[in-house]
């Protein structure tokens, strides 16, 4: 199996030689490399100085990070964050590392979180602290007064709604009893966006303040 990638790698690498032989070809690549190269150091200077503007608190929990559970959450933050793809996201990233010890011994739902904001556009994002810093009376999700509050296109919030909806930091069941049948405490029908505790909690998770 290693002798076949070697020889893949090889073929690939050869490949790659004689397009270079093309005439601006060559220097294409070449440039495409040497920007990837750029982006990627000044990615890892944004995250190292977002951990930087962090260090007191990091500090304050350095005995968790060194446990087993902290060490899987870390190297899972920080693989994300020096991911170019998720750049945009450092701070939010930066944020998780921080707050992470708050969860205590949940681990399942800080590594869940992480996921979250993998998959989660920035501007949901923003759209998710506003929520949470505006809450109507019912719980229930209200895009125009959200989008009213950061001045964008009410349906492009609507689209951030939904995607907050598909990813569970929004739900139709507010409140569980936590006895018997774990049943649906409190709920809007089917489909209507409302905040719940994972709401606040991840809200808190990705926050400069935290919990």
């Amino acid at each position: 199996m290693a002798k076949k990638k070697a020889i893949v790698a090889a073929a690939k690498e050869a490949a790659l030689e004689a397009v270079k032989e093309i005439p601006f070809v060559g220097s294409l690549i070449e440039g495409v490399r040497a920007y990837h190269e750029s982006i990627d150091e000044e990615q890892r200077q944004l995250f190292v100085d977002a951990m930087a503007s962090r260090l007191d608190r990091l500090e304050q929990n350095s005995d968790w990070y060194k446990s087993s559970d902290g060490q899987e959450f870390v190297k899972k933050v920080v693989a994300t964050g020096l991911n170019a793809e998720y750049a945009d996201k450092i701070d939010y990233l930066a944020n998780a590392l921080t707050n992470g010890p708050s969860l205590g011994q949940q681990q399942a739902k800080r590594l869940k979180y992480v996921e979250m904001i993998r998959h989660l556009s920035k501007a949901s994002l923003e759209v998710l602290a506003t929520c949470v810093a505006h809450p109507t009376g019912t719980g229930q999700v209200m895009p125009g007064s959200i989008a009213k509050t950061l001045g964008w296109n009410p349906s492009f919030v609507d689209a951030c709604v939904r995607e907050l909806f598909a990813s569970g930091a929004f739900s139709s069941v507010v409140d569980w009893f936590e006895h018997g049948e774990m049943a649906p405490r409190q709920r809007f029908n089917e489909g209507t966006t409302a905040t719940t505790q994972v709401t606040r909690e991840f809200a808190a998770f990705v926050s400069r303040g935290g919990e």
